[in-house]
């Protein structure tokens, strides 16, 4: 009977332990605010510099594969390949090298960063996910994001065109996401 008690006691004082820190921490850390846009709109991502979704589409499997092909390579996973056609523009009067290596293509449960390495077969189609934008400059540009089927439940996977997606491009303290 002492055991039994002493194993009770030492739960609830845990739980309390437990339950306290996670109330501490979500205090320290609340959720973020989310600002939302939707597809073709402008974006500031940075101090002067404007980021427009100007479409997006799913790649054939034929050009998921032809672009593999290039790289001398073969895909090794099921896969889906998303296209995201950005305009970015500095409106500023300095040089500015803009890092979208933060930018993701998400949807409920899944995180995909831009697929630089399948990028580089087409520099001139797909750009660099660090380009470096002059005053004034505004240049037209796509992304590859590759979804892989084996983060999704068959289900979802069967439904996976149908799914929401969207771009995020920063998280904390404010989730930016423009919709697509």
């Amino acid at each position: 009977m002492k055991k039994r008690v002493t194993a009770v006691v030492l739960v609830v004082i845990l739980a309390a332990i437990f339950t306290a820190g996670y109330l501490r921490i979500n205090r320290k850390y609340p959720a973020p605010s989310i600002e939302r846009t939707k597809a073709g709109q402008e974006v500031e991502i940075r101090d002067g510099v404007f980021l427009t979704v100007t479409g997006w589409e799913i790649l054939s499997e034929e050009e998921r594969e032809a672009l593999y092909e290039k790289r001398g390579e073969e895909p090794f996973l099921d896969a889906e390949l998303r296209e995201v056609s950005v305009t970015l523009e500095n409106r500023t009067d300095e040089s500015i090298q803009c890092d979208l290596t933060a930018l993701n293509l998400e949807t409920f449960g899944y995180s995909a960063s831009i697929n630089s390495l399948l990028g580089s077969t087409d520099m001139e189609k797909y750009g660099s996910a660090v380009p470096q934008l002059e005053p004034g400059q505004k240049i037209e540009t796509s992304y590859l994001f590759e979804i892989l089927k084996y983060q999704f439940t068959d289900r979802q996977w069967k439904e996976i065109d149908s799914r929401e997606f969207w771009l995020t491009f920063s998280s904390y303290p404010v989730k930016s996401i423009l919709e697509l």
